[in-house]
């Protein structure tokens, strides 16, 4: 008789969501070890070798576990790499935007206008941190609906919140850095109110986005001193590159909105074609 006996299998592989951030649905294995005892080791050699056996299917559990996340970190890794001419081509086109937008005085009075306000109430008051960590789940929660997913709990205080829901990937992780919910929200109300009293000036629209654009860069740059599980979950590189990227094309697509001075479609083309600038200087003529 075998020294060493298992009534069950000693790794049985069970599959799940690889990890908060992960990047694409990307499944790891992980293992769990069940119950493994030793029998009849009446001499020394059975004993040595039921720990050996032991030992080696600890090791190897644990390097199925290892080798799944390096894969991710790979990945992602690479993923950022590649992410990287889009950044600086969506930067090019927004310096481009802006530059050809200098003539909307009345645009940047208002955003400006509003923009200061905020700056003053950043300031000298207390930091609305539960108004912000409200819009920050909030942002979660309404990405995960769009991805199909479902919302099991909610929660947020001013000193965090947390947010369950079914489906996650990299892009509802890190949302709430790029995308202005309260903007958003107020852009909502404003075409609500517009629609009911015609006579709504745009000036007012402008001056809010200012403050609600305000307190979305401000807040987040006050909370990203702090280390956050949503950055580090998902790799310092790749949460870095998507949240340029993401904050980028809200400018492009917001500037040629709100000034009027480029059509939207342009405004994306002229991003696509920089980017084809950026890989024609990167990529070496030999691999085109």
């Amino acid at each position: 008789m075998s020294p060493c006996t298992a009534r069950s299998i000693g790794l049985r592989p069970l599959f799940e969501v690889g990890s908060q951030a992960s990047p694409f649905f990307l499944l790891r294995p992980s293992f769990q070890v069940t119950r493994f005892w030793i029998r009849d080791a009446k001499k020394t050699n059975d004993l040595s070798l039921c720990i050996y056996y032991f030992g080696l299917a600890g090791w190897g559990a644990g390097l199925a576990s290892v080798i799944p996340r390096v894969f991710v970190r790979i990945l992602r890794l690479l993923v950022g790499l590649t992410l990287l001419p889009l950044v600086i081509g969506a930067a090019w086109a927004d310096w481009d935007l802006l530059w050809r937008s200098r003539w909307a005085v009345d645009f940047w009075i208002a955003f400006g206008g509003g923009a200061a306000a905020w700056m003053l109430l950043f300031t000298f008051l207390p930091k609305p941190l539960w108004l912000y960590v409200t819009g920050h789940e909030l942002t979660h929660a309404l990405w995960a609906l769009l991805f199909g997913g479902r919302i099991k709990s909610f929660r947020a205080t001013s000193k965090g919140g947390e947010v369950v829901v079914t489906k996650s990937n990299v892009l509802i992780v890190l949302a709430p850095y790029f995308f202005p919910f309260y903007s958003i929200l107020w852009l909502v109300i404003w075409a609500l109110l517009h629609w009911s009293f015609p006579q709504l000036h745009r000036s007012s629209l402008h001056f809010g986005m200012g403050i609600t654009y305000a307190f979305h860069v401000t807040l987040t740059g006050h909370i990203l001193k702090i280390r956050q599980s949503d950055i580090t979950s998902q790799g310092y590189l790749l949460s870095g590159v998507v949240i340029l990227l993401g904050n980028l094309i809200v400018l492009l697509l917001a500037l040629p909105t709100l000034t009027g001075t480029v059509h939207l479609t342009d405004a994306v083309w002229h991003w696509a074609d920089q980017t084809g600038r950026v890989l024609e200087w990167a990529v070496p003529r030999r691999w085109r």
